[in-house]
């Protein structure tokens, strides 16, 4: 997504008349064993990024000096892992919608009480992640609008999440003297929220056995693809099937959920039977009803 289109995004919003195009980008890519697409914030002690890859990412983090990890996504922190490294864990969740008041009250304390450098993480490091970062950004001072936008720009962060790019542009910090909430280790979630970021790891691990012609893939010789496929339908059953009942006025999100559970079981199916074509069309079915799901309930 270009400049253009970032200052385009903010005139819909209606925001344009008080953004500024940025002299200079203050974003610097950084690569680090273990940490997924991560951008150094230039001029802060501020990075963003996918979410750590076991020790692995731990240690790069340590290496590049980061004293406060913080997740934004549903996912539970590795608190354990983290504090072997003498890491600090904030758990911050939120949606693909936009950064909500507490949320944002929550990060600007992070400006606040938390030791720098700040690593902040959601699960690939493209959307959620570089919002909060963008965030962040703004909340430590002496960055607008149009430079925070670079941060989302550079991750990529998908304009259709209006949401994300809308709360870092309209975000107006709280008085030193407000209430704000406590920051959590491990921040207490729903079990959709929890179930969905599950799912959303085993899908990864389900496109790596795709890109093996449905076989193990070299590079991860754990994989067995009946397995995941099992756990994938066992997941979207369990997780769906208590948010449609809570949302059973909404049909649309019950006839996409019902679509969804059929392919996870058809890919399973599929899978076993050792037909690559069958479990071609599950897979591409259950993506179609993944990304109508999103794009009308998660944007």
């Amino acid at each position: 997504m270009s400049l253009q289109k970032v200052l385009l995004v903010s005139v819909v919003l209606g925001l344009g008349s008080c953004i500024s195009a940025p002299t200079s980008s203050p974003v610097l890519k950084v690569q680090a064993d273990g940490l997924p697409l991560v951008l150094k914030i230039a001029g802060l002690e501020l990075y963003c990024g996918g979410q750590p890859l076991g020790e692995l990412g731990f240690s790069s983090l340590a290496e590049l000096g980061v004293r406060t990890v913080v997740n934004v996504d549903g996912a539970k922190p590795d608190v354990k892992t983290a504090a072997k490294f003498g890491i600090e864990y904030v758990h911050i969740p939120i949606g693909y919608d936009g950064i909500d008041e507490i949320s944002a009250a929550a990060l600007q304390r992070v400006v606040r009480d938390c030791e720098f450098p700040v690593y902040v993480h959601c699960y690939h490091g493209q959307h959620r992640g570089p919002a909060a970062a963008a965030l962040l950004a703004r909340a430590s001072g002496g960055m607008g609008p149009a430079d925070a936008a670079q941060i989302m720009e550079e991750a990529e962060t998908n304009p259709g999440y209006s949401g994300l790019w809308r709360d870092v542009f309209e975000w107006v910090p709280l008085a030193a003297d407000a209430r704000f909430p406590e920051l959590e280790s491990v921040a207490v979630i729903d079990d959709f929220t929890a179930g969905m970021a599950a799912v959303d790891r085993v899908w990864d691990r389900v496109k790596l056995i795709r890109s093996a012609q449905w076989g193990t893939p070299p590079s991860h010789p754990d994989l067995v693809a009946s397995l995941e496929a099992d756990y994938l339908a066992d997941l979207l059953f369990n997780t769906i099937h208590s948010a449609s009942a809570e949302n059973n006025s909404v049909l649309r999100f019950n006839n996409l959920a019902l679509e969804s559970i059929d392919a996870s079981r058809e890919l399973v199916a599929g899978i076993k039977a050792g037909s690559n074509d069958a479990a071609e069309a599950s897979f591409s079915r259950l993506g179609n009803a993944c990304t109508q799901c999103h794009l009308s309930f998660r944007n």
